[in-house]
């Protein structure tokens, strides 16, 4: 269904291929702990904000240091910050640990010389090794792909993106139990074969997501063998974005404009300049957040966090355990 790949495809993933996938199955945290702390520099990316959360609270137990964490729980002005001191890091060649959820999947440039993903689809999984290896300062680099064992790491099974992850977890599966390199375009042209199998054919006709994928690899971007997995993966999603957008006050700036808000009515300037500021919540999270009067409302769906102590400088915004931590990206 997805078409013939360009005739070339082999080549160049010949000539980018700079990591190796490898599955090592479900694994205790304590063992995932003792496989990450022993490294300088390594990426962790999981499914969801609460595995983030948990995942970095047990790594950051005795010391912060060197330990970064990415998420929607961030507003944007943070989540560029703390990029950067990735980044920096980075380069430097200093001690770089960092947590992610998919977000850092999303055009975020960075380059680790080890990614541990759990595991999710193949069109994802491929996107993390993009993160891994990209200046091709190793020979060879590993994306380690895992599960938890932990049953208080596990997706709620009776969420819908727990079933659009076991979807695509099933068909990756079934792809890596037939291809010894699940990144060759022999087996994503499987993967995507089996998706779309799967999928409302009118639904992806409407998105161009057919077409988009029968045009084959990116040829522009040379340093990218893979599709343009990034939009079109934005396309597969199938949670709407019914969402809530808490203001917080991450720093002076955003102090200052808040303030504005006291004293001159709601409007298209403000709204720009609060964007960066703004925590994206789904329903449930932002009704907790009412339930302790902890936002005020400014007009539907924007409201402001009152207290900055709600607001974490490594972690974003704080949704306790006892109020349900989001089972979502």
């Amino acid at each position: 269904m997805c078409g013939e790949i360009c005739g070339n495809i082999k080549e160049l993933y010949n000539s980018f291929n700079r990591t190796k996938i490898q599955f090592i199955g479900t694994i205790k945290v304590d063992e995932l702990l003792s496989r990450i702390t022993v490294e300088h520099q390594c990426l962790i990316i999981v499914n969801t904000k609460k595995q983030a959360n948990k995942l970095f609270e047990r790594l950051t137990k005795e010391s912060k240091e060197g330990f970064y964490y990415l998420s929607t729980y961030m507003c944007p002005a943070h989540r560029l910050d703390v990029i950067g001191e990735i980044k920096r890091k980075l380069k430097d060649g200093e001690k770089c640990i960092v947590v992610s959820t998919t977000l850092i999947e999303a055009g975020v440039d960075v380059d680790f010389p080890v990614v541990y993903r759990v595991m999710c689809g193949l069109d994802s999984i491929i996107q993390s090794a993009g993160r891994c290896n990209r200046e091709r300062k190793y020979d060879v680099a590993y994306v380690f792909v895992f599960d938890f064992e932990e049953n208080d790491y596990k997706l709620n099974s009776k969420s819908a993106y727990a079933n659009y992850l076991n979807q695509r977890r099933s068909i990756t599966e079934i792809v890596a139990s037939k291809y010894n390199d699940v990144s060759s375009p022999e087996a994503i042209k499987e993967y995507f074969d089996i998706l779309f199998t799967n999928m409302d054919g009118s639904e992806l006709d409407k998105k161009s997501i057919i077409k988009r994928l029968n045009k084959g690899y990116n040829l522009s971007m040379p340093k990218d063998f893979i599709f343009d997995f990034e939009d079109i993966a934005d396309d597969f999603k199938i949670i709407d974005n019914n969402t809530y957008s808490v203001i917080v006050k991450y720093d002076q700036n955003a102090i200052k404009i808040i303030h504005e808000l006291e004293y001159v009515a709601f409007n298209k300037d403000l709204l720009r300049k609060l964007q960066k500021y703004a925590v994206n919540l789904y329903k449930h999270e932002y009704i907790k957040l009412k339930q302790i009067n902890a936002v005020k409302d400014y007009g539907e769906n924007i409201s402001i966090l009152i207290n900055p102590e709600d607001y974490s400088k490594e972690t974003g915004i704080i949704i306790i355990d006892e109020l349900g931590i989001a089972e979502f990206i």
